[in-house]
C-alpha cells in the first residue's frame, strides 16, 4: 500500500482514488488500485486491518509493500489535490512518503516495525516516474528498507540513515542468504555480482553498535 491495493479497493470502492473503482485483476496491470490516502476512511480501513492482523500473529515485522504507486491514480483526484495544497506537498512521492510514515508510526505504536520496498525512500526508481517526483521529506527512522530495483548507490544512502535496518535481497549481490545491515554503526565487506556499482566496503558511522543478521 498505497498501491497494489485492487482487492481491496473491488471490496470497498469508497478507498480508492479513481472515480471507476478496479475489478480484482487477474493479470499484472502497473495501474493496480492506489488508495485515496487523503481520505481518512483508507487510514480507519488500515487501523481496522491491522488490528485483526495484530491479534492473529505475532511477528514484529508487517511488510506494507509501498513499492509500484503510479501517480496517474492521483492526478485526477481532487481529494489528493487539495491534500497537497493543505499539508504543503510538492510531488507525489511526498504524499506517499506522509502516508506511508503514518502507517509506520500506527505500526509502530503497537510495539511493530513496518517493512518496505525501497520505493518508500522516496527516491526515482522507475523508469516511469518523472524525474523532479522525488521526496524532500525523510521516511521514518525505525522503518526497514528492503531492496528490489534502483541504483545501488541507494544502499549507500539508505546505510547512512542512522536507524534504517537494511535488508539486501540476493538479487542484488551474489551471495545465497538475504543480508540485514543494520546502521548506525557498520563496517561490512560484501561480495558483489558484476552487475552492481555499489562500493565493497561500506563504513557507517554512529553511537550505538551495530547488529547484523545473514539468514
Amino acid at each position: 500500500m498505497p498501491g497494489h491495493t485492487s482487492a481491496a479497493i473491488a471490496a470497498y470502492p469508497e478507498l480508492g482514488s479513481l472515480k471507476t473503482p478496479p475489478t480484482v485483476a487477474t493479470y499484472f496491470n502497473p495501474t493496480w488500485g492506489v488508495f485515496n490516502v487523503a481520505d481518512e476512511r483508507v487510514i480507519q480501513f488500515i487501523q481496522d486491518v491491522f488490528d485483526e492482523i495484530f491479534d492473529l500473529f505475532p511477528s514484529r515485522y508487517i511488510h506494507i509493500g509501498g513499492d509500484e504507486v503510479h501517480p496517474e491514480s492521483w492526478e485526477a483526484n481532487s481529494d489528493i489535490s487539495r491534500f497537497m495544497e493543505e499539508k504543503n506537498l510538492d510531488n507525489y512521492s511526498e504524499v506517499q512518503m506522509l502516508f506511508t510514515n503514518r502507517v509506520a508510526s500506527l505500526i509502530h505504536s503497537k510495539g511493530r516495525t513496518m517493512i518496505g520496498w525501497n520505493d518508500i525512500m522516496g527516491k526515482n526508481i522507475h523508469e516511469w516516474a518523472d524525474s523532479d517526483n522525488e521526496s524532500a521529506h525523510a521516511l521514518a527512522p525505525y522503518a526497514i528498507v528492503q531492496f528490489w530495483k534502483g541504483d545501488t548507490a541507494l544502499i549507500a544512502e539508505a546505510l547512512k540513515r542512522t536507524s534504517w535496518l537494511v535488508i539486501l535481497p540476493p538479487a542484488m549481490t551474489n551471495v545465497t542468504a538475504t543480508i540485514i545491515i543494520t546502521s548506525p554503526k557498520l563496517s561490512l565487506t560484501v561480495r558483489l555480482s558484476p552487475k552492481t556499482a555499489i562500493p565493497k566496503k561500506m563504513a557507517v558511522t554512529g553511537s550505538n553498535a551495530p547488529r547484523m543478521a545473514v539468514g
